[in-house]
Formats: C-alpha cells, structure tokens, sequence
C-alpha cells in the first residue's frame, strides 16, 4: 500500500499538541517557534516583543554532553560566559576589537606593551624598596 500524501495549499495551522513520528522536512526559507528563529544562515533566540540585555541574561547555546558546554550571555558583567576552552586554529589571531591580543607564538604588540611597563614598573619599585 502506498503512503497518502495531503497537500495544503494555503497553509496549516495546529491548536494544541502535535508529535511527527518520523522525519520533517522543512523546505521554506524560515523556520520560527515563540522565541527562537531561523533564517538563512541566522538563528535567533530569545526573540520577544521585550527585547532587552536583561530578558536575554542567561541565554545562549546548550551543547549536551556528560556536562554541558555553554556560551551564555551574562547581563550583569556584559559579556558572554563559556563553560570551556577555547582553541583557536593554527595561523589564527584572537582579537579585540580588530586589534591583535595574542596568536600562537606571540602575545599582540599592545598586551606585550602593557606586560613590559608592569614589569619594569615593579622591578624599578623593588629596586626602590631595597634601597
């Protein structure tokens, strides 16, 4: 026996529960629920008519594994929180703001900077101290 196909031209829509008992496909060029999207090559998530840094605080991706790794966004100290390491490939830089902070073999000019003139500040203040 054949399986039945139903066409519905001008849409679908489902009040209450509904379960797919086998695969979906989903050929459209968005795909929405109530607070995450996906379009193109964008997802979206915690997407509300309230859109706020606060209402977002917490938010963000959920790998699960025998302990999850997560990148969450963490309102109160405005910044993203991973639960892991980050490896950044051969030949690749992290950086701040387009600036260079540090690469495989060296630290960026700016950090070195900075490290250097601690430095010699705390040794020119040793020296002092010892007389």
């Amino acid at each position: 026996m054949a399986a039945k196909v139903f066409e519905i031209a001008n849409g679908i829509k489902i009040t209450g529960d509904a379960e797919i008992t086998g695969n979906l496909a989903v050929t459209g060029t968005q795909t929405s629920s109530e607070s995450a999207s996906s379009e193109g090559k964008n997802i979206t998530l915690a997407n509300s008519d309230s859109n706020s840094d606060s209402n977002a605080d917490g938010g963000g991706l959920v790998l699960k594994g025998t302990s999850d790794k997560t990148i969450l966004w963490d309102n109160t100290n405005d910044n993203f929180t991973s639960t892991d390491h980050w490896n950044i490939a051969t030949g690749k830089s992290f950086k701040i703001n387009n600036v260079v902070v540090a690469n495989s073999t060296q630290l960026g000019t700016a950090l070195r900077t900075e490290v250097l003139n601690k430095a010699e500040s705390d040794a020119l203040a040793l020296a002092i101290a010892l007389g």
